[in-house]
C-alpha cells in the first residue's frame, strides 16, 4: 500500500534510481516522496527493497 502512494502521490524522477534500471519494477515510473519512506522509491519499497534504493538516505543504508 505504501508503493502505491508514493507512486500516486511522489514525484517522478527523470533518472530511475539503480533498481529500476537493473530489475525495473512493478511501477512504470521511478517516482519518490521528498522526506518519506527514507527517500525510497515506489517500486523498491514494493519489492521490501527500500534500503538498496539509490534515492535512499544514506544514513540508512544497508551494506
Amino acid at each position: 500500500m505504501e508503493a502505491a502512494l508514493i507512486t500516486s502521490r511522489g514525484v517522478v524522477q527523470l533518472n530511475r534510481c539503480a533498481q529500476c534500471v537493473i530489475k525495473g519494477g512493478t511501477f512504470t515510473e521511478c517516482v519518490v516522496v521528498p522526506g518519506m519512506y527514507n527517500g525510497s522509491c515506489g517500486n523498491c519499497k514494493f519489492n521490501v527493497e527500500g534500503g538498496y534504493c539509490t534515492f535512499a538516505s544514506k544514513s540508512m543504508e544497508i551494506p
